[in-house]
Formats: C-alpha cells, structure tokens, sequence
C-alpha cells in the first residue's frame, strides 16, 4: 500500500508538472507573431540580415545605414549633419570594417537562425513568428536548464517535483518574463547563459559531480558565450565565481588555523586550490582579451558614461527603480521574507550541520544564486541610459529560485526542530512554522491585484490579434505600393522595422544619422510619430517642396509599436488601442506625383 501511494503521489505530480508546462507554453508562444517588430527587435534581424549576406554586422547595406547610434543628450537629433563616418559623437560604430560594435555580436548570429528561415516567406506575421521564435525557445531552454540544475538537491523525487510545480507555478504570473522571453533581443540568451552557467558551477562546486577537465572545458565555454552576449553579464559571472570561491576560501583557512595547521603551508595550499577552481575565470578574462581590444568595449563605455553623465545620485536612482519593479511587478517581499528567515536559521544553525548533508548544499546554493543575484543588480545599477526591465529580466527566475530553495531551508529546518524531544523548542518551532507561512501569504498578497490584472491582461492579449501602428502602416503600404523597395520613407522612429518589412530607404530615422544626404530626396512616404514629441522641420521641410496626401487609421499612433516596459512613459500595450480623434490617429503622409 505504501508503495502504491509513492507511485500514486510521484504520477500526481508529474502530471501536474506536464500540465504547467505545457500551459506555460502557451502563453510564452500563443501569438508571438503580434504584433509586428519594433524598433529594438527589427534592428536584430536586420543587423542578422547583413551576417547573412556579409559575414558580420556591417553598417551601410547601400541604399540604408543598419545602425543605431548612440548620442549625446544635449545633442540629440538637429546637430547629427555630418553623417556617420565622419562624425565624432557616434557610439559604437568602428570605421575600418564599417561594423557595428555597440553591442557584442552573439545576439545578431543567433537572430541568423531566425531570420533565414524567415527569408523563404511572404507573410509579414509568419516571418515575425519565425525571427521571435527562436529567442522563446531558448530562453524556455534556460529555465529549464534553471531546474535541472537544482534536481541533485533533493534526495526526494516528491520534493524536488514540488519545487518544480512551485516555480512553474509563479514564473506562469510573471508577465515581464514571459513578454521580454518573446523579444527578438538577446534577453533570452542572457537566461540561457546564465543557467548554464548555474548548471555546470553547481555539479562542480556543490554538488562535486564534475570532473575537474569537464568542469574546466565547460565553465570556459559557458563564460565565453556569455561575453559574446553580454559584456555586464560576463562581468557578473565572473564576479560571482570570484567571490564564491573566496567566501569559502577564507572559511577553509580559518577552520584549518583553528586546528593549529601551519600557517603558511595552510596560505599555500588554500591559495593553489582557489586557483586552480577560478581557473576558467582566469582563462576565459585572456581569451576575450582581444576582443575586448578590438571591439573598443572600454572605450565605449566611458564615451556612453561622459555623455550621458553619471553619479551617485543616478547609481542610487537606478537601483530604486530596479527595486521598484521587483517590487510592484514581481514576488520581491515574498522573497524577502524569505531569505530573511534563511538568515535567521543560518544563525541558529551555525554551530551544527558541518557534515554535507542536503541542508548544508542547500545552504550552498542559496548563497551562491544570492552573490550572484546581488552582483548583477550591483553591475546593472552602473547603466548609464534608462534602465529597463529588459536589462535586468534574469532576476526574476534567479530570485524565485532563491525564494523557493529558503523557503525549503526554512521549513525542512524546523520541520527538524518539531521532532525534538523537548517540548518548548516543539512548540516553538510549530508556531514558527505558522508565522512564517502566514508572512509568507501577507507577503504574496502585496501586490497579489496587479499581477491578477497584468495576467487578465496578457491572456487577452494571447487570444486576440494586437496591432500597433507599424500593423497599419507598413500592411498599407505593401498592398498599395507594387515595390515597397524602390520607395523613400521618412521616419523618425523604428526605421528598422520598415527597412526589414519593406526594405525601402528610410531618411531622417531617429537620430538624423545621414542628415545632408537624406535632405537631397523627396520622399515617397512619411511617418511622423506624435507621441515622440521630436522636431518636426525636416519633415516640414519635405512637406514645403511637394504636396502629400494624408491618410489616418483608427490605431492610435503610440511612441513605439510594441514594449515589454509595463510603467514607464510608453508602457506595454496589451490591446489595440483605437482611437476616434484624428489629432491622436497613426498617420502616413503620400506623395502626390
């Protein structure tokens, strides 16, 4: 009878596991085709385009520049004539392989797979589907590789399935991850990185089930990979290897000085294990070295600083609003409470539990995901632009791990306690057991109505075809322009996405990156976006020399097609939003000939 309850209890679950993660399937892949790209996501399948045709990202394609630069605010759009070669206040952009190196490039050659595929069709919505499915996929690859990494800690297969239902469970009510997951952007691969990185760190530091050669070869790979994505990420990565490493160095030197071992033989031996285990760290920093070099990574960093400024005050102000969103969109005061608790029970259980138990890896891992964690909100903190969910999305998964794996700490630890002999550490271990769940409820209940109504939201938004006012424009211009690709198009904002969907010349776009050139054509089309407020002149100055005809549709022109930002200036749309005032209506302007 025992066993059947085991086998009936160990089928209940992973049927339960199934049903979460088919489900969360579909939300992260039911309409991923709507809306059309924007600005961001089209910039990574054109810049994915010029690989395919050229080997790597190359800036001018002929009759567009497939480049983005960063620019001064003080600026801005009106003083940007010189064109790109020759100006000095462009970011990012290396003349003498005319290449785009703003960001590294494992992003675009991972789009490659995207937009090949999506080369071979018509349809605008198939080849969108096609260029964002990939980034999905991947990103679902990392939270899966999140919990693999995590099974070796529970002897338990009814507990670690728990887990896994618990984290499936919450990461379906977190709608910032499952729209970033749905970007055409290197959010993903920072997720799938990352959890490769969580994977072999932990099989080799925790758990020991990594030859040291295998954990060699793979940790250098893993942090290789994650500098082709991202600069911060390799950063943190880095850090958080380093600082691990050192934690428990210094430990092993104090309890090895507290056994009266040599001093100096202690200092040597300690000092050639900690290199030999940071010895991936070590080696990855000097491949990447020459990229480094040649891709100008410092020097772009103190240009972006200098000129958009940095200080304390906006350290601190980046950080407020990192917490800001954890706080009001995501499980930040359950996992407070949480790790606080952990805390608690790491005091109280500091002077037992020597022996590698399961508490004591748990332990472990909560402390290393937690350096980790606080490392890459630390680095994050130093953006000099606008930070944005996206930049730091990784957080999430990494902070529902961490709340998960204190909350099992916590709860096995007095679990212990209860079965004690002594009736008061009984009793008081039993209603700490009720005080922390019920602060673990008031906790989830913090912001319990947001997520209920940014969840009522995004099933909405699954189930019905969302369109922004590139889903009018460019359709319109496809069915009443027999070559899209022989028009001129003046933009100023999300160029890209009409160079990839028509692949017409755009002048203008939004920083006026080729203004004296773009100022000799008389364009066939024009998209003034409201919303951005920008400088209308240029396009007056087009609109004096030929006469255009304007044409409204019923979407209201938003600053941008589609966003994952839910609380900022231009927030995410989960609708079409329709609007009746023509003041307000997304506007195309047509050449009279």
């Amino acid at each position: 009878m025992k066993i059947f309850n085991t086998v009936q209890k160990a089928s209940t679950t992973s049927f339960l596991i199934l049903s979460l993660s088919i489900l969360f399937c579909f939300f992260l892949f039911k309409n991923i085709s709507y809306p059309l790209l924007w600005g961001d996501e089209a910039e990574t399948a054109i810049t994915a385009n010029q690989i395919l045709h050229h080997g790597y990202p190359k800036v001018h394609e002929g009759k567009n520049i497939i480049f983005l630069p960063d620019i001064a605010i003080n600026i801005h759009h009106e003083e940007n004539i010189n064109g790109l070669p020759d100006s000095t206040n462009w970011i990012g952009y290396k003349p003498s392989i005319d290449a785009n190196i703003s960001m590294p490039w494992g992003n675009y050659y991972f789009a490659t797979i995207g937009v090949f595929i999506a080369s071979h069709f018509n349809d605008m919505y198939l080849k969108t589907a096609l260029v964002r499915i990939p980034f999905a996929a991947i990103g679902l690859i990392g939270l899966m590789i999140f919990m693999l990494a995590l099974k070796g800690f529970f002897p338990s297969r009814t507990n670690y399935h728990r887990f896994i239902i618990a984290f499936i469970f919450l990461e379906l009510f977190s709608i910032t991850l499952l729209l970033n997951m749905r970007q055409a952007r290197y959010y993903s691969l920072v997720i799938f990185i990352t959890g490769c990185f969580f994977y072999v760190f932990i099989h080799y530091f925790i758990l020991r089930k990594y030859s040291f050669k295998k954990y060699l070869f793979m940790m250098t790979l893993v942090l290789f990979l994650g500098y082709q994505v991202s600069f911060v990420l390799f950063t943190v990565l880095c850090i958080t290897a380093f600082v691990y490493e050192a934690w428990f160095g210094v430990m092993s030197i104090c309890d090895k000085l507290k056994n009266r071992q040599k001093f100096l033989t202690v200092i040597s031996d300690q000092f050639l294990q900690t290199l030999r285990n940071i010895s991936p760290v070590l080696i990855a920093i000097i491949i990447v070295i020459p990229f480094l070099i040649y891709f100008e990574i410092f020097s772009i960093s103190s240009k972006a600083t200098q000129n958009y400024g940095f200080s304390f005050v906006k350290y601190k102000g980046q950080l407020e609003r990192l917490l800001y969103i954890l706080k009001t969109q995501e499980c930040f005061y359950p996992f407070v409470v949480a790790k606080v608790s952990e805390c608690i029970v790491l005091y109280l259980d500091r002077n037992k539990n020597k022996q590698v138990d399961e508490m004591a890896t748990l332990k472990r891992l909560s402390f290393f995901m937690t350096i980790f964690f606080i490392s890459f909100a630390l680095i994050i903190g130093r953006w000099p632009m606008v930070l944005f969910t996206r930049h730091f999305i990784v957080l999430q998964p990494v902070m529902i791990l961490i709340m998960l794996t204190d909350i099992f700490i916590v709860l096995k630890y007095l679990s212990d306690q209860e079965i004690n002999k002594v009736d008061q550490i009984n009793s008081i271990a039993k209603f700490a057991r009720v005080a922390f769940l019920l602060l673990l409820i008031l906790a989830f209940s913090s912001n319990l109505k947001a997520k209920i109504n940014y969840e009522r939201n995004y099933l909405f938004q699954i189930t019905h075809q969302v369109k922004g006012p590139l889903d009018y424009t460019i359709p319109y211009i496809k069915e009443n322009f027999k070559k899209p690709e022989d028009l001129v198009l003046a933009a100023d904002y999300e160029e890209f996405s009409y160079i990839y969907y028509l692949d017409c010349k755009v002048v203008l776009g939004y920083t006026n990156k080729n203004l004296k050139d773009d100022l000799n054509y008389q364009p066939d089309l024009m998209i003034y976006r409201k919303e951005w407020k920008h400088d209308r002149k240029y396009f007056d100055y087009y609109a004096q020399k030929a006469k255009y005809n304007r044409i409204l549709f019923p979407v209201y022109d938003s600053g941008v097609n589609d966003i994952t930002e839910l609380n900022w200036a231009f927030s995410h749309q989960f609708k079409t939003k329709f609007t009746t005032d023509d003041n307000e209506k997304a506007e195309l302007l047509v050449l009279e000939k």
